[in-house]
């Protein structure tokens, strides 16, 4: 027999998800900086989606990680068409051109908004995730593709999301 050595209250512990279980986000907004990309084939190798990990920079979740995947080429012209709108929708909110669009890495470490929602899958009948961009306050610049990203250092004054 074996003791633990700390003191056990299960009521301070979360209930494990099952295996497999999609754990949502919840629903709102939240600035979020992309810290990692990818365009990755699908599993079934009939697409090619973008991969983005986005982490929460502000407010109740900040540190979190969400992360984005849209079908820009899928067999089914509606998710193709969705997911190629939710690209350009975070085109506009990052204030690219489209040649700046073609490299991932060039969205890196630029804050954005991300207006996260919850919705019933047609397919599957589950809750997803789903995800608009927005751009924070018009303050967002237009970087150039060759700049480095944004110093990791912690500033003192404000950030452009801040008022």
């Amino acid at each position: 027999m074996a003791r633990l050595g700390f003191e056990w209250k299960s009521d301070e512990v979360e209930d494990e998800k099952p295996f497999g279980e999609k754990v949502l986000f919840p629903a709102g907004d939240y600035i979020g900086v992309a810290i990692d990309s990818d365009v990755k084939d699908t599993k079934n190798g009939t697409g090619r989606f973008v991969y983005v990990k986005w982490q929460i920079v502000d407010g109740v979740k900040k540190g979190s990680i969400y992360e984005d995947r849209m079908n820009v080429e899928n067999h089914t012209p509606a998710a193709q068409r969705m997911a190629r709108g939710s690209y350009k929708s975070l085109q506009k909110a990052l204030k690219f051109r489209d040649e700046q669009m073609y490299e991932t890495s060039n969205i890196h470490h630029i804050p954005v908004k991300l207006a996260i929602r919850q919705y019933e899958s047609k397919s599957s009948g589950k809750m997803e995730n789903g995800v608009s961009y927005y751009p924070i306050d018009g303050t967002v610049p237009v970087p150039s593709p060759a700049a480095p990203p944004p110093s990791a250092e912690p500033s003192a004054a404000k950030k452009p999301w801040q008022k």
